[in-house]
């Protein structure tokens, strides 16, 4: 995963299961060692369960081709950070024992009609989590801060060009669509287009169309974010962007723009801590939450993303952190140069986003609903 992140989720996640008194055994199955010595002797053993962040281990087979999971008595939960598609690979081998975890509940919704052999798929947000060395507000020395990655969105733009003349207009339909309607996710996009061409779209179908619109998802991604950015820039914010690849993206207001080398997981937080703001751009969950968000409500730092449902029902724009409609560039710029010139009110923002995701958001409360989810299994 990005930034070496499933390594600190996987720390904070052990830490809670043995306060929960759990036995917990961890295993890196890509370190050579580890993967080839110790995961082998798991076979035929016996867990309450086995989680994986966005495992490829469906496809490890035994060689009488039988799924290597399958050949450990436990349940496999497969914690997925992204919409399933990207993850079609490994979420279609019809495992004994296979769980998906979501952290988007329109990603529950399509992962059940389309991998009915899943035993269930359930919504679990990612955490917040804290900077090893905390930071008070009135010492935070970065403004605004943007952390992820640089994307082009012309790279993606070149590809769809290349398409197929029917696909390639189709596809720019649908991103036309995607970029209109901000509350929607890409499957119900898709499923209102083809309604209009008399084709449903449901259960295998939605999937393997799904499969051929991913360039769609990562245009409006990117664009989201290169146009965001640079429009703040252009309405005259200073911003620090934090990650791989940005001395790539040209904008005529470079002299706002300071870039940081993207860095490790567990740096990338020290860096949060350090904002008075951290500024998101969802990767089109439309009824999710990156765990951004979080991280920088877990530091005092006032968290501002583009909205969703689930945050819109977890947190109250203006009061815990900033929410704002992509498309609307300048009434937020106006809002962070209003929250930047009334540093009490940013005070008092980032105290309550942390209030709340303390109270609400941690990796406790997680592995306490995780596990309350296997005592449900259980029992079913």
């Amino acid at each position: 995963m990005c930034y070496e992140s499933n390594a600190v989720f996987f720390d904070e996640m052990e830490e809670e299961l043995k306060k929960l008194g759990c036995e917990v055994i961890t295993c890196d199955v890509m370190d050579e060692k580890t993967g080839q010595e110790e995961f082998p002797k798991l076979i035929g053993a016996s867990f309450d369960a086995i989680i994986d962040f966005n495992s490829v281990l469906p496809l490890a087979q035994m060689e009488d081709g039988t799924p290597l999971i399958d050949k450990i008595d436990a349940p496999f939960f497969n914690y997925i950070v992204d919409h399933p598609m990207f993850h079609h690979r490994s979420l279609q081998v019809p495992l004994k024992n296979y769980h998906l975890i979501c952290i988007d509940r329109n990603h529950v919704t399509y992962a059940r009609e389309c991998y009915p052999h899943m035993k269930s798929v359930t919504f679990l947000p990612l955490a917040a989590m804290k900077a090893l060395i905390p930071v008070k507000f009135e010492q935070k020395n970065t403004s605004i801060l943007f952390s992820g990655t640089y994307m082009p969105s012309q790279e993606h733009y070149d590809k769809i060009m290349e398409f197929p003349q029917e696909h390639k207009k189709d596809t720019l339909a649908v991103i036309d669509r995607l970029l209109a309607d901000h509350s929607k996710p890409l499957e119900m996009i898709l499923k209102e287009y083809y309604a209009e061409k008399g084709i449903e779209l449901v259960g295998k179908e939605l999937r393997d169309t799904m499969l051929t619109y991913y360039r769609a998802d990562y245009f409006v991604r990117t664009y989201y974010r290169e146009n965001l950015i640079d429009g703040l820039l252009k309405e005259g914010l200073y911003l620090e962007v934090l990650g791989c690849d940005w001395e790539n993206f040209h904008t005529k207001y470079e002299k706002n723009l300071k870039i940081r080398q993207g860095v490790g997981y567990a740096l990338n937080l020290q860096m949060i801590a350090k904002a008075k703001v951290l500024l998101s751009v969802q990767p089109l969950f439309k009824d999710g939450i990156h765990d951004r968000v979080f991280s920088a409500m877990a530091n005092h730092t006032v968290a501002v993303s583009d909205t969703s449902t689930y945050m819109e029902e977890e947190f109250t724009d203006g009061e815990d952190m900033l929410l704002y409609q992509q498309g609307n560039i300048t009434m937020l710029a106006q809002r962070l140069t209003d929250c930047l010139e009334h540093p009490e009110k940013m005070m008092d923002i980032a105290e309550s986003g942390y209030r709340k995701a303390m109270e609400r958001h941690t990796w406790e409360v997680r592995m306490k609903q995780f596990v309350a989810q296997l005592q449900k299994l259980k029992r079913a």
